[in-house]
């Protein structure tokens, strides 16, 4: 015979309450910061949602004498579980691994339209959260205006930005050539 306490009942539902605020304010949180351990600590709190509300239901059949129905609940939470995890690794491996290798070839080539760059003398890019910072160094005409640079600079930040979604900034510096 399963036992059950009211208990048991109000905790659950307490607990889903204040994982709902924890949720909304974290999501908040990683939107503003785009912080990727935020983020995992989002869809932590999501699943706890989910589990204690399957505990809940579990226990809600159980009292009708329904009981294959918590097997169910565990079966889908797990799975659940699995395909959030991967969710999460993905991007948390491509940025400890430092997996940018493409991403800069590419990028670098995209620079090769500019008719003013004389040469790309280096392209890096620098993990920060799930995006990067492109640092970026340049030779131009040495006799081109400050001005001039700095408007031409401007264009291609707008277009790294604009291309490359994992880009949150650029840096570059222009050597006089």
């Amino acid at each position: 015979k399963i036992e059950y306490s009211i208990f048991l009942i109000i905790i659950c539902i307490i607990n889903i309450i204040i994982k709902i605020v924890l949720m909304i304010y974290t999501r908040v949180q990683y939107k503003k910061y785009k912080n990727i351990l935020l983020k995992a600590n989002f869809e932590d709190q999501r699943n706890d949602i989910f589990v204690t509300s399957g505990v809940l239901i579990g226990i809600i059949f159980s009292l009708f004498g329904i009981n294959f129905v918590d097997s169910i609940i565990s079966i889908g939470i797990s799975i659940w579980i699995i395909i959030a995890a991967i969710r999460i690794i993905k991007p948390a491996y491509l940025v400890l691994m430092d997996t940018q290798g493409e991403f800069i070839s590419e990028a670098k080539e995209s620079l090769e339209v500019f008719d003013e760059i004389i040469s790309v003398d280096k392209f890096i890019a620098k993990p920060v959260g799930e995006n990067y910072i492109a640092i970026i160094e340049i030779s131009m005409d040495k006799n081109k205006t400050l001005e001039y640079i700095h408007d031409y600079i401007d264009i291609i930040e707008k277009k790294l930005l604009c291309e490359y979604k994992m880009i949150s900034d650029v840096i570059i510096h222009v050597n006089p050539k």
